[in-house]
């Protein structure tokens, strides 16, 4: 099934380049749901994943929970805690008040601290009524919940991507908000900023032209110096495509390293970059690449950017078919620098895959039925096994819930 917008307003409008050769195979994996979401108090379409030592699990959900709750489409969301027995606990039930509400981003563990951000909700003053969004934490122990900044609109609205937390500081995105006046009705075209964690001192670092991208949506990483985050926006840019840009900390600089140029180059690139000890940054794009899947907008690509000299390199254009389409979550490397992902459609019954790339090769580890899950739009984790986990946002055993489109599920495969 093609998944649904989490919420309307969110959903963004949606350079020919040496491609290297690249084939597809079927892998034998052994896959498992672990948790079927039934759209009630444990929440619905479910989003990504952290660990914690133990190998407790713990997500969000765009969906479900506080019954009092409706928001634009039905309850607010929860955070929720997966044990290893496949127990399920909701930490915290978004109300759609000064707590926020729909918490897509994903979160980030320190400790016994949970760190997230909620896409609406807090001062419900900010943009409509709807609220700008809050970034909050949650101690896993207590299950207490505390509102670390409540957006304005000025200083960022609707906070997208996950967190990234290095010595004490949070560094985030918003999809809209800012100075900016140029980004016709929208409201901003988005910001990055930083939390600092001890004495909550909130700072933009970058507010957004359409010049420079539009619409951030993903978390960003930091390098390994700890000086300077990569990221990457889904539109805007010299051929409105989306960029990969860099951030430096010190001076707050920040510079385009690349212009995404559509078709057969990549296009709209939504989710987190992986960077690897060379420091290339590899991602996924929802469209581009070399095969038409809507109109000429291409099935999306696996692609790599080079910091170093602003260039990129199309690793793989995906087809629409067996291999997956629409590429939205970005990218996980293990160990041996395989890189690992979703589609949100595609595969045997379009209900999208988990795929493995390396060598050149797209290797589909499993083709979600509906009944297993369906549209996975959020990225994979990896655990010390090698075993990979994730979620999809809708299928799973209670199909009639959520709007029709099934409530998700947790997934875990075990390589064979």
């Amino acid at each position: 099934m093609r998944s649904k917008p989490s919420f309307l307003f969110w959903a963004i409008l949606v350079v020919m380049l040496a491609i290297a050769p690249t084939t597809t195979a079927v892998a034998a994996s052994k896959f498992k749901v672990l948790y079927n979401f039934t759209g009630g108090a444990d929440g619905g379409q479910p989003q990504g994943l952290v660990e914690d030592t133990a190998g407790n699990l713990y997500g969000t959900t765009g969906l479900g929970g506080d019954p009092n709750c409706y928001g634009a489409w039905g309850r607010c969301g929860v955070v929720f805690k997966l044990d290893k027995a496949g127990r399920l606990t909701v930490l915290h039930k978004f109300t759609n008040g000064a707590d926020g509400a729909f918490p897509y981003p994903t979160l980030v563990l320190s400790g016994d601290t949970l760190y997230g951000a909620a896409n609406q909700g807090g001062n419900l003053h900010c943009f409509y009524d709807y609220g700008c969004g809050v970034l909050f934490e949650i101690n896993i122990q207590t299950h207490a919940l505390k509102v670390l900044h409540t957006f304005n609109g000025a200083d960022g609205l609707g906070p997208s991507g996950g967190l990234l937390l290095r010595s004490g500081v949070l560094y985030g995105t918003t999809i809209q908000g800012g100075s900016s006046e140029n980004c016709g009705y929208w409201y901003g075209c988005g910001v990055v900023y930083k939390l600092v964690l001890k004495t909550g001192a909130y700072t933009v670092l970058h507010n957004f032209e359409p010049s420079d991208g539009l619409f951030p949506s993903s978390s960003l990483t930091l390098d390994k110096t700890g000086k300077v985050l990569y990221g990457a926006t889904p539109d805007g840019g010299s051929s409105g495509a989306g960029v990969v840009f860099r951030l430096t900390l010190k001076t707050s600089t920040y510079k385009v390293l690349y212009n995404f140029s559509r078709s057969p180059d990549a296009e709209y690139p939504y989710g987190p970059l992986t960077l690897d000890a060379s420091g290339n940054l590899y991602g996924d794009s929802q469209l581009g690449g070399s095969y038409p899947c809507r109109g000429d907008s291409g099935c999306g690509t696996v692609f790599m950017v080079f910091p170093s000299t602003g260039t990129d390199t199309v690793l793989y254009n995906f087809t629409g078919t067996a291999d997956g389409n629409y590429p939205q979550a970005g990218v996980t490397q293990g160990v041996t620098g395989t890189l690992y992902g979703t589609t949100a459609w595609g595969g045997s019954n379009d209900d999208g895959t988990v795929f493995e790339f390396v060598k050149n090769t797209e290797t589909v580890l499993h083709t979600f039925q509906g009944s297993d899950g369906s549209g996975p739009a959020a990225g994979v984790i990896m655990d010390a096994k090698g075993n990979l986990f994730g979620t999809a946002q809708a299928g799973g055993s209670h199909r009639s819930g959520c709007d029709g489109y099934g409530c998700g599920v947790v997934w875990e495969i075990t390589p064979e």
